[in-house]
């Protein structure tokens, strides 16, 4: 059991780190002079959004709920890093418009984003 954790916490960093790659479409002054008219919390959720649609994530839901959905994925820590699956299907529950992919998309975003303690190991 053990080593299906050590895994799993493998596949969110190698996720979290893939889905933080590529380049934005909007030049960095464009990025900056954004980021200096919000608080930390819209600049959390400015760049959750962002990475969940450059990376194809479809939701029917409107922005804000896909940010309440994101900041959920966070809210037991414990439970992500030991059940990632079952995030995902709560996930899916929440949002049927996401498919698995897009769910795992969501779940990386979020860790990234909004708790990155939850990609270390036993942290």
């Amino acid at each position: 059991m053990r080593r299906i954790g050590i895994s799993i916490t493998f596949v969110l960093a190698a996720g979290i780190a893939a889905a933080g790659c590529g380049s934005g479409g909007e030049s960095s002054s464009d990025a900056t002079r954004q980021e200096s008219t919000q608080n930390p919390t819209e600049r959390q959720d400015a760049e959750f959004l962002s990475l969940i649609n450059k990376n194809g994530v479809l939701s029917a839901q409107p922005d804000p709920d896909l940010v309440k959905l994101g900041r959920s994925v966070c809210d037991d820590v414990e439970f992500v890093r030991g059940f990632p699956e079952g995030v995902a299907g709560q996930l899916r529950s929440k949002d049927p418009s996401l498919d698995e992919e897009e769910s795992w998309t969501v779940i990386q975003a979020a860790v990234k984003i909004y708790c990155p303690e939850a990609a270390k190991p036993g942290a």
